[in-house]
């Protein structure tokens, strides 16, 4: 016999035909809600069910109403406590929950306080990294003001140095020149006071030779006009012949005309002998000069010649340590670090022709009597006495 199934008032419980209750299929394969038992619908299938109140025991009997009514209540409070429980843990939960979630709000209004700071500190930072900027760029721009400033004054301390130079050159020329104009005015003013002097002791002795002539014609005079007048013979009549050293007056003579000829020579040929005594001395110091720079000419000439032999025996030891592989100078030339400031060195190296250029015109002329040659180095100093 074949048992039908019979619901229980649509409450997901089935009756069999022998009349036992059991849940049914399809609200035990239905899913339950959260927080809902098997339990409630039984008990609200037994309360809505129109069957009286009766249950099955354990062994499969059938119970009554007020033992179903016990276990009712009995699964009611046991259901109840477990839901206080749970509703007790939630609440323990829930409060843990807004606990943390108070610590998270003051943790979340602290980070944000530190954060407004951090905002606040980045925008400080950023306006001194602007500050420190501009301050950096004016210094900057100052700086290159002050490079160019101390370019130009390098300039014109070279330009200075060159004039000083040449000036010096110009007044050390003029002063020898000056000086020896005045050493040869000296020697002259001596030569004339010495030739003045000589005049005036050859004047004085010819003037007391003349007094000796004069008193010895006068004694010769007396002593003929004494004879006269003891030997009165108009037949020998006596001539005055004055006497006069045959040698004084010649010089005599020659003194007075060198002398009205150096009075009477025109201040053009003055000038002349001046300018001519001037130049024989100039030409002196020149000579010395010349011999000097010959002197200075043959010691650069043997340092040419060592330094040609260094270069020499560089270029032979360079070609040979190409040739056998120990250099190379297209990688050393490579692996040259490139110039920070090029630049600066262009202008560096325009500044050290200059400088070259204005050192050759300047070795290029004569150095003036007064004027020291130009200093050498020591290293070129002590290979020339090594040559020597």
């Amino acid at each position: 016999m074949i048992e039908r199934p019979v619901s229980l008032g649509g409450r997901g419980l089935e009756q069999s035909a022998s009349g036992m209750a059991r849940p049914s299929p399809l609200s035990s394969l239905r899913p339950l809600p959260p927080g809902r038992s098997t339990s409630g619908g039984k008990r609200a299938a037994g309360t809505s069910s129109p069957i009286p109140f009766s249950d099955v025991s354990e062994s499969g009997e059938i119970l009554g109403p007020s033992e179903a009514l016990e276990g009712a209540l009995r699964r009611e409070v046991e259901e109840k406590e477990e839901l206080m429980m749970r509703l007790s843990n939630r609440d323990d939960a829930i409060s843990q929950l807004e606990s943390r979630i108070a610590a998270l709000d003051v943790n979340m209004v602290q980070g944000e306080a530190r954060l407004s700071e951090l905002y606040a500190d980045q925008e400080r930072w950023e306006a001194e990294r602007a500050a420190l900027e501009k301050e950096i760029a004016k210094k900057t721009t100052v700086i290159d003001k002050l490079r160019i400033q101390l370019r130009e004054l390098e300039k014109e301390n070279r330009e200075c140095s060159r004039r000083l130079t040449e000036q010096a050159a110009q007044f050390e020329s003029e002063r020898q020149a000056f000086y020896d104009n005045t050493t040869h005015l000296k020697s002259r003013i001596q030569s004339l006071t010495d030739q003045q002097r000589d005049w005036k002791e050859r004047l004085r002795e010819e003037e007391e030779q003349e007094l000796k002539e004069a008193a010895a014609e006068a004694e010769a005079e007396a002593a003929a006009g004494a004879a006269a007048e003891a030997n009165p013979d108009p037949q020998t009549p006596v001539v005055d012949s004055p006497v006069v050293p045959p040698r004084r007056r010649p010089f005599h003579h020659r003194l007075r005309s060198s002398i009205d000829r150096d009075a009477t020579e025109p201040p053009e040929m003055t000038a002349l002998r001046l300018e001519l005594s001037t130049l024989n001395t100039s030409h002196g110091s020149l000579g010395e000069t010349v011999k000097m720079l010959q002197s200075q000419l043959g010691d650069l000439e043997r340092l040419n010649l060592t330094l040609q032999e260094e270069n020499e025996a560089y270029t032979t030891l360079l070609r040979e340590k190409t040739l056998s592989g120990q250099m190379n100078i297209l990688a050393r030339a490579e692996s040259r670090p490139p110039s920070p400031h090029p630049d600066e060195e262009r202008q560096s190296e325009l500044e050290l022709k200059e400088e070259a250029e204005e050192d050759g015109s300047k070795s290029s002329g004569l150095l003036s009597p007064g004027q020291s040659p130009p200093p050498r180095c020591q290293k070129c100093q002590e290979r020339t006495s090594r040559r020597c």
